[in-house]
C-alpha cells in the first residue's frame, strides 16, 4: 500500500515537472514541419514588382517537389535563364494582352501560378492545371543567351515536306490562355461538329502520324486532333505565334482540297468567337505579339532593370 502511494506521488511530481517545462519551452521556428523561409534575392524582388504586385502572379523558378511530378527527375532552370524567360513572358505574352485589352483584363484572367523548369518532362513543353497554373519545361535548352532567336521563342512548322513541328514556350502560353477564354465563355457547338468523327483522343500522335496527315483532315496540328477544345486553342496559338494569315494560308495549301476548306471554316468560327465574346481582333493580337517578340531580340535579358 505504501509502495503504491509513493509511486503515485512520484508520478504526480514528474507530471508537474514535465508540464512546467513544456509550458516554458518555445517552438523552434525552424521546425522540420514548417517550410524554412528563403531570403529574397534581387530577382525575387523584381518578380514582386513585375508579377506579384501588378498581376498577383507567383512566378516559381525554384524546384518545389509539391508542385512537380515525382515520376520525373527534374532540373531547376538556370538562374540567368529564369530571369530572361520572366522578362520574355512579361513583354510578349502578358504585354500583348495588356496592350490589346488593358491591364484589368490581364489581371483577371492570367493564370496565378507560373512555374519554370530547366529540364524535360517526357515530351511535354508545357502543361496547365485548371486555368490557374502553367508549367514551362526544358527552358535550359530553349533559352539562348545573351540574345535568343525569334525561332527559339515561337518554334516553327516545316511546310515544305512532311511538316516537322518544333514547339516553343510562347506557343504554349497562348495555347493555355486560350483555354481560359473558352472555359469562361464557351464557343459555339458548330465548331466541334465540323470534325466530330475525326478526333483521335489520346491516340492523336499515332492516328495522325505527321502534321501533314492532320492537316489533310482539317486540323492545324497533330495535337489539335485530340479533342475539340485542343483543336480550337491550337488554331489561336499557332496563328498568333507563327505569323498570322500567311502562315495559316501555307497550311491550308498543304491541307489540300479536303482539309483546306475545313481549316478555313474553323478559323472563321475562331475569329467570330474572339470578336463577339471578347472584343479581340485575332489579327491585331498577332500583329502586337509579332512586334513584341521582335523587340525581345534587342532587350537586355540578363539585367533586372
Amino acid at each position: 500500500m505504501k509502495v503504491t502511494k509513493i509511486y503515485g506521488l512520484m508520478m504526480l511530481i514528474a507530471g508537474l515537472f514535465v508540464f512546467t517545462a513544456c509550458d516554458k519551452d518555445e517552438l523552434d521556428p525552424n521546425s522540420v514541419i514548417v517550410d524554412s523561409s528563403t531570403v529574397k534575392n534581387d530577382f525575387d524582388k523584381w518578380l514582386d514588382k513585375n508579377y506579384v504586385e501588378p498581376y498577383n502572379v507567383d512566378f516559381k523558378y525554384r524546384i518545389d517537389n509539391r508542385e512537380t511530378s515525382v515520376s520525373y527527375s527534374l532540373t531547376p532552370v538556370e538562374y540567368e535563364k529564369a530571369i530572361a524567360f520572366a522578362k520574355i513572358l512579361l513583354h510578349t505574352w502578358i504585354g500583348t494582352f495588356d496592350e490589346i485589352k488593358g491591364k484589368e483584363f490581364t489581371q483577371t484572367y492570367i493564370p496565378k501560378n507560373i512555374q519554370v523548369i530547366g529540364s524535360k518532362q517526357g515530351n511535354t513543353v508545357g502543361e496547365a492545371e485548371g486555368g490557374v497554373k502553367i508549367t514551362f519545361f526544358e527552358l535550359n535548352d530553349r533559352i539562348t543567351l545573351p540574345s535568343p532567336t525569334v525561332a527559339s521563342l515561337v518554334g516553327r512548322t516545316d511546310t515544305t515536306s512532311t511538316g516537322t513541328e518544333q514547339s516553343a514556350a510562347l506557343k504554349t502560353a497562348f495555347h493555355e490562355f486560350s483555354h481560359i477564354l473558352h472555359q469562361t465563355k464557351p464557343y459555339t457547338t458548330d465548331f466541334p461538329n465540323i470534325s466530330d468523327s475525326d478526333y483521335a483522343g489520346g491516340d492523336w500522335n499515332t492516328y495522325y502520324s505527321t502534321p501533314s496527315a492532320a492537316w489533310a483532315k482539317g486540323f492545324i496540328s497533330q495535337y489539335g486532333s485530340s479533342a475539340p477544345n485542343e483543336d480550337f486553342v491550337e488554331i489561336i496559338a499557332l496563328y498568333v505565334v507563327r505569323g498570322g494569315q500567311p502562315y495559316f494560308d501555307s497550311i491550308v495549301k498543304k491541307a489540300g482540297d479536303v482539309g483546306g476548306p475545313i481549316l478555313t471554316q474553323k478559323l472563321d468560327i475562331v475569329r467570330t468567337y474572339l470578336k463577339n465574346s471578347w472584343a479581340i481582333d485575332l489579327d491585331e493580337m498577332q500583329s502586337v505579339f509579332q512586334r513584341r517578340v521582335n523587340e525581345v531580340i534587342a532587350m537586355d535579358l540578363t539585367s533586372l532593370d
